[in-house]
């Protein structure tokens, strides 16, 4: 065959081929833009460095032997890399989960002790002419102690726990606040005196 002839075979070769690869092309296209679109949509409550890891994990999956045959199943290696981003997102989602129920509970002590007992403490003052002591505790708000006169409580129904589980902490004279009560939680610690200490002042 002389040349001209190779030359006519090789773009009828082409021409047959094209539609395959333009298919091709295609696929792996969209395949990329459905990644970048799932990598935009995680990252936009991910920490941005995860979201870098997850990003550079995706796109360099194989796309080449999906668009080879698209009813061909996973590959081990493209079954373990999904695993492991999903234990990324799982253990990213925990921690995000873990720090908002962290300060959930911290505002709750914060609002008890501010605000939520304020008003008992100063009703059992304007009633008796004095906050409870120490000695007697927030249980003058529930039951009538010993040598107080006018009492006309219950103030409250019931003492709650700290979201610890823990029991509040009641002074008064405070140590904090030297002119009238201290009313603290103890903080997830447990331990009275530290940096996590949830109190009115």
């Amino acid at each position: 065959m002389n040349g001209w002839g190779s030359f006519y075979v090789a773009k009828l070769h082409l021409a047959a081929e094209a539609p395959q690869v333009c298919s091709r092309l295609l696929f792996f296209s969209e395949t990329c833009g459905r990644r970048r679109r799932l990598i935009f949509n995680a990252t936009r409550f991910l920490d941005i460095r995860w979201g870098a890891v997850l990003f550079a994990t995706v796109m360099i999956l194989p796309v080449s032997s999906s668009a080879r045959s698209r009813n061909r199943g996973f590959t081990l290696l493209e079954i373990m890399v999904v695993l492991a981003i999903l234990g990324l997102l799982v253990a990213v989602l925990v921690r995000n989960v873990g720090g908002d129920l962290d300060r959930g509970q911290e505002q709750t002590a914060g609002l008890f002790v501010k605000s939520t007992m304020s008003s008992p403490i100063l009703a059992f003052r304007l009633d008796t002419g004095s906050n409870p002591t120490t000695a007697q505790g927030l249980e003058a708000l529930i039951a009538e102690p010993q040598g107080v006169k006018n009492w006309k409580g219950p103030y409250i129904e019931k003492l709650p726990m700290d979201p610890w589980q823990q029991p509040y902490e009641y002074r008064f004279p405070g140590t904090k606040n030297k002119t009238t009560y201290d009313l603290f939680s103890k903080g997830r610690d447990q331990t009275a005196g530290t940096d996590d200490d949830i109190g009115n002042w």
